[in-house]
């Protein structure tokens, strides 16, 4: 979706400006694939590999 329609719709949700933005930033990093890489530390800390969204949300949609 195209950042100026998902503002738009962020805006008539409700959301304030400062909202919008800072949801717009995020959305442009994740697109820039800053939240790819996985840190070895949650594996260490959980004892497991982390579980992906699409993982996550078969098992709760089953």
């Amino acid at each position: 979706m195209p950042d100026d329609t998902c503002r738009r719709h962020l805006a008539e949700a409700g959301l304030p400006a400062d909202r919008v933005e800072g949801l717009m930033g995020v959305c442009t990093a994740a697109r820039a694939g800053e939240f790819a890489a996985q840190d070895p530390t949650l594996t260490t800390l959980t004892d497991r590999a982390p579980t992906g969204l699409e993982g996550v949300l078969r098992d709760r949609l089953a």
